[in-house]
This record gives C-alpha cells, structure tokens and sequence, in this order.
C-alpha cells in the first residue's frame, strides 16, 4: 500500500515537473505562446477556407462583379461602385488587380480574403505593441477573435473584399496612424485612410467619427505642440467634404424590402443589437434563459474591464489622443449596429443573427 503510494507520488512529481519545463519557456517568452495561438487559428480559418470554399460565383457575386468583371468601367466607377447600402471602393480596385491573375477564381480569392485577416491580425499585434509594449499571454485573444470561425461567410459563400476583410484592415491602419508622433505625418495619413475607408464597404461611419478625433487631438495637446490652426482647419474640411462626397449620387438601397426611415419598434431594435453579436460568445437562442443571462454579464465585464485598462493607461497628450481612439471602433460598432437593426421592423429568420457577415462585419 505505501509502496503504491510512494509510486503515485513520485508519477504526479514527474508530471508537475513535466508541465513545468513546458511552462517556464511560455512564461519568460509570452511571445512563443501568442505566435503558436497564431498559427494555430490562422492554420484553422485556412482549413476551412480549403473545406468549403468553391470557385462558383455565388449570389451577391453575380451583382458586385459588374464593376469590375461584367462590364468595363473606369478605376474611380470601380471604387465608386454602390452596391446595397455601402460602396466597393477600395475592395474593387484590388480585387480589379488581383483577380485576373488567377483567372478569376472564386476559391483562390477566399484564400486571398484569408490573407487579407493575417495582414490585419498582424497589424493588431503592431498596434498593440505600439501602444502597450511587449506582447503577453492574454494577446492569445486578438487571432482568437480575428480567426474566428464566425465569420464564414465573409470567407467563402460570397466573398467580398469590400464586405469585412478591407475594412477590418483599414480600420487597424486607421489606429496605427493615430501613433504617429508627428502631427502633421499623423494628419495626412488619417485623412487619407479615412476618405478610403468610407467608401469601402460600411467603414462609411468612420466618416463620423474622424472630426470628432480630429477636435479632441487638437483639444488634448498641449498648445506648443500644436499645429496652426489654417492647418487644423483644413483637416476639419476634409473629413467633412470626405464624408459628404460619400453621398454624391448615392441611392438608397436597404438590405431588406421593409426597411423604413420611420422607427416602428425602437424596443426590438435593442433587443437586435445585443443577438447580433452572439456568436462570438457561443449564445444560440435554444439556450436558457440562465445561460442568456449569465452571457450578457460576461459580455458587459469584458467590455468594462477593458475601457477601464484602456483609459487608466492614457497619460501624455498622444495617450489621450489614443483613449479617445479607444473609442473610435466601438462607436463605428454602435452606429453600425443601430443601421442594422433598424430595419423598419421587418421580422427577419433568426438565423440571420448568427449569420457569418454579421461576425465578420462587426470584427471589422
């Protein structure tokens, strides 16, 4: 009996030991574990694309292709292009240089789309490290989210440049410009990455929120770094024309038959909001109502904890600049949410709330 102990005793100290050589590496190289969660998910959203994804053009394809495969039509009617509610912009001059390559190919081009999430996945590392250092165990999270499985459809049912993958990216870049140290560089990369994203795809409502970044910045500083006030009037006037030359010649296009500009039921639209998001947090509507409930206080600490951490961290003028920032996805995410679930209070299958291009849209 005591010899059988003894023999378990020592089986368990080797394990310990086992799991501690494992550990130390992770633990003195945060990295080593970021870059394997990298792999890992990356290598499983591929997977998926290889599994699923055929080179059939498929519904939404057969209409966005028009600018730039169908018919012939100039670089700015490319990026012009209005197709429902948003434009192609950016999403139809790469797919316009990228596609003829592969002959077209609706399969190749979802690998491509996967190319276009690891580009901006390693922007968010960039971005992070830029803002908070060194990277740690818990940034295992940003290829968790970027790779998640939810956004299928944005990957290989009707694969869209324009619908998730560009904007996702802008919006990184639009970050990462914010980091500048020269306000002037900073500015011009802004607006610049400002006035493509609202034209590609539903990055529109960055068009929103940059003036009010551009205030806050010149608010924030201190007055001898400012820059003149000609200059920082010019760049309000940009981001203003920028957002309006959206709207030259635009059509209103809902996505649903029964949309209205008139609001039928405010209620059910808040109710909307929080369902379109679900899937990220493994909510299905077959759950209890306990599972629901303790979902939404997950959800709600995540999302406190991290504006905390968000805001305790912005100290100079540039940190405040980024705390404002800090802001600037979730806003994009508040106006987008309420767009879409402003549909006039038409009833909609629920499936559609768990659908793949609302992840990835709200990814981005």
């Amino acid at each position: 009996m005591n010899m059988n102990t003894s023999l378990n005793g020592t089986e368990v100290t080797h394990s310990v030991r086992g799991i501690a050589l494992w550990i130390r590496p992770i633990k003195s190289r945060p990295w080593l574990l970021v870059l394997i969660a990298f792999v890992f998910y990356a290598g499983r959203m591929f997977r998926l694309i290889s599994r699923y994804a055929v080179n059939v053009f498929f519904s939404d394809q057969w209409d966005f292709n028009d600018a730039t495969l169908f018919q012939r039509h100039s670089l700015w009617q490319m990026f012009n292009w209005q197709h429902g509610p948003h434009r192609q912009g950016l999403g139809a001059l790469f797919e316009r240089m990228v596609d003829p390559l592969f002959g077209w190919n609706s399969r190749t081009e979802s690998f491509v789309i996967g190319g276009v999430i690891v580009a901006a996945a390693i922007c968010a590392f960039w971005l992070k490290r830029k803002l908070y250092g060194e990277l740690s165990v818990f940034d295992v999270v940003i290829p968790a989210i970027l790779f998640i499985p939810g956004q299928w459809a944005t990957w290989f049912m009707s694969a869209n440049f324009a619908h998730g993958p560009f904007p996702l990216l802008l919006i990184l870049l639009y970050c990462l410009s914010w980091t500048s140290r020269r306000r002037d560089v900073r500015y011009l990369l802004v607006l610049f990455i400002n006035f493509v994203t609202i034209y590609t795809g539903f990055g529109i409502f960055l068009g929103v929120v940059t003036p009010i970044l551009l205030i806050l910045d010149y608010w924030a500083s201190a007055p001898q770094t400012r820059l003149s006030k000609t200059y920082f009037t010019c760049a309000i006037l940009v981001a203003l024309a920028s957002l309006g030359s959206f709207f030259v010649g635009y059509k209103l296009l809902p996505g649903l038959p029964c949309f209205s500009l008139q609001p039928r039921s405010p209620t059910s639209y808040l109710a909307f909001v929080p369902l379109m998001f679900a899937n990220f947090f493994g909510i299905r509507p077959q759950q209890s109502a306990h599972h629901r409930r303790l979902n939404r206080i997950h959800f709600a600490v995540l999302c406190e904890y991290g504006l905390w951490k968000t805001l305790r961290r912005a100290q100079d003028s540039v940190g405040i600049a980024l705390r404002d920032l800090s802001g600037t996805r979730h806003t994009r995410l508040l106006l987008l949410s309420a767009e879409s679930s402003s549909g006039g209070g038409a009833k909609v299958p629920a499936e559609w709330l768990f659908d793949g291009d609302c992840s990835g849209l709200s990814l981005s």
